[in-house]
């Protein structure tokens, strides 16, 4: 399809943890917009803890179910 193009960005093997506190000193050093903004990690975090609790819930159910048959 011409319309599609598949992109592939340049991946850094960096410690994650370590990339995110790079980025932050980078930011309050240059007073510069993070690329991350404070909504979009709340965002983030909110889908995040859904989906745990989604898992949560399903292994519950499917614990119950086990016990019941």
């Amino acid at each position: 399809n011409p319309q599609i193009s598949v992109v592939k960005p340049e991946v850094v093997k960096e410690e994650p943890l370590r990339a995110e506190l790079r980025a932050f000193l980078e930011c309050v050093r240059t007073r510069s917009k993070p690329l991350v903004t404070l909504e979009d990690g709340r965002r983030a975090l909110k889908v995040a803890l859904n989906i745990v609790e989604a898992i949560q819930a399903h292994a519950e159910r499917n614990r119950l179910n086990i016990l019941n048959r």
